[in-house]
This record gives structure tokens, sequence and C-alpha cells, in this order.
């Protein structure tokens, strides 16, 4: 796949994610995991509904949908969108993820003087969701990607998992909708 060039397109689902350059640690204090999720609020949900995240020290993942592009921010020029190319709606997200990636590395660069340069791979990865068990399986394996770096995943703090298995089901109709139940989220969790 060409990812320059593959747009994320309104309404699909991708797993999206990027790790430090030569796995390096891109999250160090806990104010860095509080400053990214910040700027995904700012760059990221305006265009996408999250379903999951995970922030690894060296790595983010995340599940999204994209919003249809009435959906879009009015702020940010959707009615001055060209019809292809890099202007146009469809890259519009991949814009923002760039946004994302560009603010997070010149702020963590500038608190650490003494590195330079490319925070992140690039292009960013992701991999389109075509069915409900390919988006439910990514979930899953999102809120499970602690364990592989020896963290208890179920406990992780970085991560959507327990806010969603304790007392925020109800805030994330996407979520139900995919797992019918509480405790289905919680046992597809276990076995994936």
């Amino acid at each position: 796949m060409e990812t320059r060039k593959d747009f994320l397109q309104s309404g699909s689902f991708y797993h999206i994610y990027n790790q430090g350059v030569n796995g390096e640690h891109v999250f160090v204090t806990n104010e860095n995991y509080r400053f990214f999720m910040a700027k995904v609020q700012l760059y990221i949900v305006p265009f996408c509904e999250i379903y999951a995240h995970c922030l690894l020290p060296h790595a983010f993942y995340f599940v999204v949908k994209i919003r249809s592009q009435e959906e879009f921010p009015k702020g940010n020029h959707a009615h001055t969108f060209q019809e292809n190319g890099l202007h146009s709606a469809t890259a519009a997200i991949n814009k923002q993820f760039g946004k994302l990636i560009s603010s997070y590395t010149q702020a963590f660069n500038k608190f650490n003087k003494a590195r330079t340069g490319n925070l992140f791979e690039s292009p960013f990865k992701r991999i389109t969701l075509h069915s409900e068990e390919q988006i439910r399986d990514a979930i899953c394996a999102v809120h499970r990607k602690p364990s592989e770096s020896g963290f208890d995943w179920e406990r992780y703090s970085y991560s959507t998992y327990r806010g969603l298995a304790a007392n925020e089901w109800t805030e994330n109709p996407g979520i139900a909708a995919i797992f019918g139940t509480r405790e289905n989220f919680i046992n597809h969790h276990q076995f994936i």
C-alpha cells in the first residue's frame, strides 16, 4: 500500500499507529501523554470518532471511524476543498494526523533541547477495517498492546480499556453497538 497517496475515507474505520524513529521513546513523562492527548482532541477528534487508543512509551495506536464530510468542523475551510488531491476533503484527515505528529514533535524536541529532527516514523501507518469482526479485533488488539511491553493491559493508564470496562461504557455508543454488552466487551478482550 502506498500510504502517502492513500487518503483516509469518510465513514471508514482504521487502525492507525506509529512508533518512534528507531524504536525511540516518544512519551517520557506523564505530561507527554497528557499533552499528546490534548493535541488529539484538537486535531483528530473533530474529524474522527475514537473507538480505542493506547499510548506506549515508544508508540501510539488508535482505532477510529472517519466522520462524514458534513460533520467536519466549519472552521477548517470545508467549503474550499478541491475535488481531488492534497487539498481535497479526503486529504483533510491525513493532514490532521500530520499536524498532530508535527505539533507534538516540535513540543517534545523543544522540551528535550538535546533532541532535533523527526520523532515518529513517516508516514504514519494505517489498516482499513472492513468488517465488524475486524473492528472488534482491532479494538481488542489495541487495548492489549501494553502486554507486549510488559505492562498489565487491564490496568494500563494510557489506554481506553480501563474506562470502557468500568464506568464509561454507556458514554460510547459506537463501542456498545459493536460489542453489544459490557460483558461481551470484557470477554472478547480475554480471548483475542
